[in-house]
């Protein structure tokens, strides 16, 4: 005769029982110390930290918060890529567009606003020099601008330090 499947929990109910599997291990790591009565102590001083029973519930709330804020960064960012793929490059601006409608009809999960930002913000870096991509950058998404001047003086640097003969660019030669 086949079981009948258990009725799942509902999220309270497993950040609960999470919650009190996770203090119990942090107890059972120190057994010595309960033995003596010194849990206590433990709790005080910070070496034992219980997790609150709705840990879990909390966590997921602030994590779907931020991936709703991203989300919508990226959507925004999308578009101003998309904008300025088809006013600074517009012979290669209907290509972008039809490989990204190709994607999105493989693959539904690329129907994502920050998928759609990463396939504009690619075509852009294929299709202008790292001069323009930065001026455009420095207006859409200044961070990241930054980031890539940063990442651009290291290579810069270390292809310096291997053009005058050092093997290793981060251990310079006496």
């Amino acid at each position: 005769m086949p079981r009948t499947p258990r009725t799942p929990r509902t999220p309270e109910q497993a950040s609960e029982r999470n919650a009190q599997r996770w203090n119990d291990r942090q107890r059972a790591r120190l057994p010595l110390f309960m033995d003596a009565g010194l849990e206590g102590d433990l709790i005080r001083t910070g070496v034992l930290r219980d997790r609150q029973p709705h840990h879990q519930v909390r966590l997921n709330e602030d994590l779907r918060e931020r991936l709703a804020a991203l989300e919508v960064a990226a959507a925004v960012r999308g578009e101003q890529f998309r904008r300025a793929m088809k006013s600074h490059c517009p012979e290669t601006y209907p290509a972008a567009l039809r490989q990204l409608r190709r994607l999105r009809a493989l693959a539904p999960s690329l129907r994502r606003a920050i998928h759609t930002s990463d396939h504009w913000l690619t075509a852009l870096r294929r299709a202008l020099p790292e001069g323009a991509l930065l001026n455009i950058l420095d207006e859409i998404w200044p961070e990241h601008a930054q980031t890539l001047r940063q990442l651009s003086d290291i290579d810069a640097r270390i292809q310096r330090k291997t053009a005058l003969g050092q093997v290793n660019p981060w251990h310079p030669v006496d």
